[in-house]
């Protein structure tokens, strides 16, 4: 199907997609925003002083809400107690929506698109009390390989990211070279890789946020080589290498899932990795009405018997009731 098809296949599915939706509360005035974005919330009703947040990232050709819909945050975010802000480009900036973390003043801190993202974040501080200490990024595609950048820029605000289908940060520096990226035609070595991160911003001495990959190895949209730039980028960041440490080749007895763990030089699990096999450009998820099942069959999800935003959700710390037992608990309840 080529690009104008897709186009318009996802534009007529949308009023069907957006279905049963909860709105989002829209913020209009959240302080410095350079590049135009808007800014969307979710809290639980529930919300008091203290509670984490995660800004989550659409991908290109979507929106914050059906980013929403697609992840299922808001429902991790009410079972959990945590707030989700959820950025949104305008199609001024971009005619399809795409973050623009491939050019290089997206690339800088406090500048362009980053600068208005953290603008949000320092709004949802204010407003909802958020604990600085558990603040969290994440996103998809395009919104991934701005996951990756947010966490490079800004180390000292992110405790850890989720990169669903993204890039290292920086792995490009315009729009021709962003294509040969996410094909996985630009690869650097460990070293290069990390020294940009630590360029980003010059000084800083704390600790890198943690980082959990996921990724299909049958996309042909951004590809798996990409996946390996970010543990590269990241372990080397820990001190670590891009040898996993260990490795479960069915990770909750799932065959189409294995996961690998990378370790820094203090021993601890600085990136986990979720390859996922026979999955293209999509984000996992296992659609259903049971505790443990989450997302929804939309464009661009996929049903893999695998809820990766949860698992995203437990690599940040924020699950308060875990899911051990899932295929027993499948058996329990309607799909």
């Amino acid at each position: 199907m080529n690009h104008l098809l897709l186009c318009c296949a996802l534009l007529w599915c949308c009023p069907v997609y957006l279905l049963g939706q909860k709105p989002l509360q829209r913020i209009d005035d959240f302080g410095d925003n350079p590049r135009g974005l808007r800014m969307y919330v979710h809290a639980p009703k529930s919300a008091k002083p203290g509670m984490p947040l995660v800004v989550v990232m659409h991908g290109c050709i979507q929106n914050a809400k059906q980013c929403a819909r697609l992840t299922d945050w808001n429902k991790l975010a009410d079972e959990n107690g945590f707030v989700v802000v959820y950025p949104q480009q305008p199609l001024k900036n971009n005619p399809v929506r795409c973050f623009n973390w491939y050019t290089e003043n997206n690339q800088q801190r406090d500048k362009g698109e980053p600068r208005s993202i953290r603008s949000m974040v320092d709004y949802a501080i204010a407003h909802y009390g958020i604990d600085t200490q558990k603040i969290y990024v994440t996103g998809l595609s395009a919104g991934a390989a701005m996951t990756t950048t947010m966490l490079a820029l800004y180390p000292d605000l992110f405790k850890a990211g989720a990169v669903f289908s993204g890039g290292a940060y920086a792995s490009a520096s315009n729009f021709f070279l962003g294509g040969l990226a996410m094909r996985g035609w630009i690869i650097r070595g460990a070293d290069n890789l990390g020294n940009k991160v630590r360029n980003a911003y010059p000084g800083y001495a704390g600790p890198y946020p943690t980082v959990s990959v996921f990724h299909g190895k049958a996309d042909v949209v951004v590809n798996r080589r990409n996946a390996g730039e970010i543990i590269k980028q990241w372990t080397n960041l820990y001190g670590g290498d891009n040898k996993a440490d260990s490795t479960v080749l069915r990770f909750q007895n799932n065959k189409r899932i294995r996961l690998y763990l990378y370790k820094g030089a203090d021993g601890e699990v600085a990136v986990q990795y979720f390859s996922i096999k026979g999955m293209g450009h999509a984000v996992a998820t296992d659609p259903g009405k049971c505790p443990c099942n989450g997302g929804k069959r939309v464009p661009f999800s996929r049903d893999m018997n695998f809820f990766s935003t949860y698992y995203a959700a437990d690599f940040f710390g924020l699950i308060t009731t875990l899911c051990t037992e899932q295929t027993s608990l499948k058996k329990n309840c309607n799909r």
